[in-house]
């Protein structure tokens, strides 16, 4: 036997073999060791110093090292590298009598396999070396395999590595080096680990854990790797355990970028969240029509869950509404490869018919077969809606403008016959008087109906007067008595003669009665004779409001439909028959008058509208205001008329009271006489030909300003926007057509007096 410290002790019988370094500067400590680790069989050399400890490594190759931390000429922690380079195999183990938390994490960061401090137990140093070359024994098996795994890495495409069971790696191939930016060399000794996100660290780490459990044959990881330049790459990995004798001595793995086929799968992920998420239904179908996918949009278009209409097709949605032609059509384009586009009638799952605008695309495959169709479906039944309701404001705009100009041409007559009318009631023989009488009332009944039909297709700013709501009645009556005597509709007026006046826009009441007799005559079309219509009128208990009632007995309104009447478009009438816009158009008027609308109806009882308006307690104007006295004779009136018996019966009725009085057709002619002659009033009529009324007023205020306050302005259309704009800028005097001589005399009185 050598001499302790410096011979080699052969091993005890059955011990594997191990040799061993001890280096301490500790006399004591070093031999204690020595001795007993000799006991169990290892070979034991031993140094004083690092420097001596290192060239005994250096000619002699060790298993394992216990090194002192503090030693005579260097650092335990700083010796660590040179011995590692020494011997790459040998596993080191720190003891240390100054023991503090950084030594420990400098030895341990080093790479040393433990940290003992002093004293401690030889059974726990014995445990810790036994563990430190069993690490050591299995790094060697790993690394007589390497040569192995590195020719077979060579001839693969994907990156491989291999690593210890601490995840050290041992070599990695050129491959690995293109995906991480690392060179072999950097990446020799790293845990791979260390390249993963945190997040990505933990799941590979657990997917170990299984496999090495047994419960997955190899561990398979999709996470995202940091490379060397500080970008983010998706890998995946597949990892196996390295055996040898049976025991797992460490981890291949074959690593492959993949971050084109994650981006991708994000986009496709997004698509399908923007598709699930699309207002808009959107279905997929095989080339057969049958249907294979569908979104939530679809759902709320239609009514149907996904799960019921897979593997069907769109024939559960036919409506009945188009013909085979139709749908051939849309097959024979699809089916040629082009997109079809166009709205369909469809049929919810509730029974219900909805219009839809469609677009229907084909999906080919790579050699070009139509494989698929995509369809993006959407519920347009609010659009065609607001369309209808633009279409019907366009209309009545369209008739306000011809009704304006109707009303023109039927007032001139009208004015020259109430006008005549008036003069010959003034006859001293009772009978012509009579007469002349009847054809006033006549000729006043036809420009009743005129102003109705104006009310009705013109939109008018609230206009807030005292309001006899049985007149209003009666006029409305005017406008449909022909529709319901055509129906053979039997009206009865039950009109309360005690009827407070109301505080109201007449001209909004009198288009909510036309309203809602025209909706009741529109129910009773399908209702056996007798058909009835009852209106009334009456004061509440209080007399502070008043009721207006308008009831049928016609079919009845069931519950459902009543809850929707007031909606705005809604319409139980076949399409083109109705907007859907006149009940809510008479809710309207009601809730801006602060009152009330209400049905009562039941299915084969009629419906019956109540209307409930309150009264506002303001003194009442007169009902009738007396006849003007003309003013004083002898002024000289000019008269301006394209209408020669307009302006004649003007004349006669100016000249009888004692009025000088001349006539010219246009404004032009009128511009001539002002300037040859002077006259105390101009009345003129707003439309003419050359030069109209608004024309001549701004000519008038050029060259005659004092003539402003003296000017008459008559005309056919006081509806018209650019007639009541006018008249409203300018405030000038005005009676409308057709005109008595009481007309003629109040503007004329006060145009004369207005100084």
């Amino acid at each position: 036997m050598m001499a302790r410290g410096e011979g080699v002790v052969q091993r005890t019988a059955g011990k594997p073999s191990a040799r061993l370094l001890i280096i301490d500067d500790d006399v004591g400590m070093r031999e204690t060791i020595g001795d007993v680790l000799q006991a169990k069989g290892y070979s034991i050399h031993s140094a004083t110093r690092g420097a001596d400890g290192l060239a005994r490594l250096q000619r002699s190759a060790c298993d394992a090292a216990i090194v002192d931390i503090k030693l005579p000429d260097i650092s335990g922690v700083d010796l660590l590298h040179s011995l590692r380079t020494a011997c790459p195999d040998l596993e080191v183990i720190f003891i240390t009598g100054y023991a503090s938390l950084p030594t420990a994490l400098q030895a341990i960061n080093g790479d040393a396999f433990a940290y003992l401090i002093k004293p401690f137990e030889m059974d726990h140093l014995l445990a810790t070396l036994d563990k430190a070359l069993d690490r050591q024994r299995l790094g060697r098996a790993l690394r007589e395999s390497e040569e192995r795994y590195r020719l077979i890495a060579e001839h693969i495409n994907d990156a491989v590595f291999l690593t210890d069971l601490e995840g050290r790696l041992i070599f990695a191939n050129g491959r690995a080096e293109v995906i991480t930016g690392y060179t072999s060399d950097e990446l020799a000794g790293q845990r791979v680990f260390n390249l993963l996100t945190p997040e990505g660290s933990r799941r590979a780490q657990e997917r170990l854990a299984a496999a090495a459990r047994g419960r997955e044959p190899a561990a398979v990881l999709e996470a995202p790797l940091r490379r060397k330049d500080g970008t983010l790459i998706w890998i995946e990995a597949n990892m196996a355990s390295v055996r040898s004798e049976g025991r797992v001595v460490g981890r291949l793995g074959v690593l492959r970028d993949i971050s084109e086929r994650k981006r991708a799968e994000q986009q496709v992920r997004l698509q399908a969240s923007a598709l699930d998420a699309a207002a808009s239904g959107i279905v997929i179908t095989d080339r057969e029509g049958a249907i294979i996918w569908a979104n939530p949009g679809f759902t709320g278009i239609t009514g149907y869950r996904v799960e019921e209409v897979v593997g069907q097709t769109f024939r559960l949605l036919k409506s009945g509404q188009h013909d085979a032609a139709f749908y051939q059509s849309l097959w024979e384009t699809i089916l040629a490869g082009q997109t079809w586009r166009g709205e369909i009638i469809n049929r919810r799952k509730d029974g219900s018919f909805y219009p839809e605008e469609q677009t229907i695309t084909p999906v080919r495959d790579e050699q070009g077969e139509i494989t698929h169709f995509i369809a993006i479906k959407e519920d347009i039944t609010e659009r065609k809606r607001l369309q209808e309701h633009l279409t019907q404001s366009e209309k009545l705009a369209a008739m306000g403008q011809l009704l304006a100009s109707v009303a023109h041409e039927l007032n001139n007559p009208l004015s020259v016959l109430t006008g005549h009318a008036a003069l010959l009631k003034s006859a001293s023989d009772p009978k012509v008087a009579e007469r002349a009488l009847k054809m006033i009332h006549a000729a006043e009944r036809c420009a009743r109906i005129v102003r109705n039909f104006l009310t009705l297709a013109r939109q008018r700013p609230p206009e807030r007067t005292r309001v006899d709501l049985n007149q209003v009645v009666r006029d409305a009556l005017e406008l449909v008595a022909y529709p319901l005597r055509v129906d053979n509709v039997e009206l009865r007026l039950e009109l309360s003669e005690r009827l407070p006046r109301l505080t109201a826009d007449g001209h909004q009441l009198h288009q909510l009665v036309i309203n809602l007799l025209t909706n009741a005559q529109q129910a009773l079309r399908e209702t056996p004779r007798p058909r009835r219509i009852t209106v009334v009128t009456r004061a509440a208990a209080d007399d502070r409001s008043i009721v207006l009632e308008v009831a049928d007995n016609g079919p009845g309104i069931s519950p459902d439909i009543q809850a929707r009447l007031f909606e705005p478009f809604f319409t139980t009438k076949p399409p083109g028959e109705g907007t859907g816009l006149g009940l809510a158009i008479c809710q309207g008027i009601v809730n801006t008058h602060h009152g009330t609308l209400k049905v009562a109806s039941a299915p084969g009882q009629g419906a019956s509208f109540r209307m409930e308006l309150p009264v506002e307690a303001i003194e009442a104007a007169p009902d009738t205001e007396q006849e003007p006295e003309s003013v004083a004779a002898g002024k000289k009136i000019l008269v301006v008329d394209d209408e020669p018996e307009i302006a004649a019966l003007l004349a006669e009725m100016l000249t009888r009271d004692g009025h000088q009085v001349e006539t010219v057709e246009d404004g032009l002619m009128a511009l001539d006489k002002l300037g040859a002659g002077t006259y105390d009033l101009v009345i003129s009529d707003l439309r003419m030909p050359k030069l109209d009324g608004p024309g001549l007023h701004a000519e008038v205020a050029r060259r005659h300003p004092h003539l402003m306050r003296r000017m008459v302005f008559v005309t056919g259309d006081t509806l018209g926007p650019e007639s009541a704009e006018f008249l409203r800028r300018t405030e000038v005097a005005t009676f409308g057509k057709p005109f008595v001589l009481a007309d003629v005399r109040r503007v004329v009185r006060q145009a004369l007096e207005d100084r």
